[in-house]
């Protein structure tokens, strides 16, 4: 399995080290299977705002479903279980 989290492309970041401060924020929470009014409510931000998050979350992570993001950014973040 691809270590996403210090993987490079091309000289760029990718996975959890591609992310703003915000999102890794945000992939903490979401690694918390915290719901996205429970993260906005935390961070102080907008539910939409959240989500926009997450979307870019999952984009770099290089997955389309939220749950297996969730998988990936708690494994990441923990390491493997």
């Amino acid at each position: 399995m691809r270590h996403h989290a210090i993987a490079r492309r091309s000289g760029e970041l990718t996975g959890l080290a591609a992310l703003t401060p915000r999102e890794a924020e945000v992939a903490r929470c979401l690694a918390a299977v915290q719901r996205d009014k429970v993260i906005a409510r935390a961070l102080g931000i907008a539910p939409g705002t959240v989500r926009s998050h997450v979307k870019r979350v999952l984009a770099r992570l290089g997955v389309r479903c939220r749950d297996v993001g969730l998988l990936l950014a708690a494994e990441q973040l923990t390491g493997p279980k």
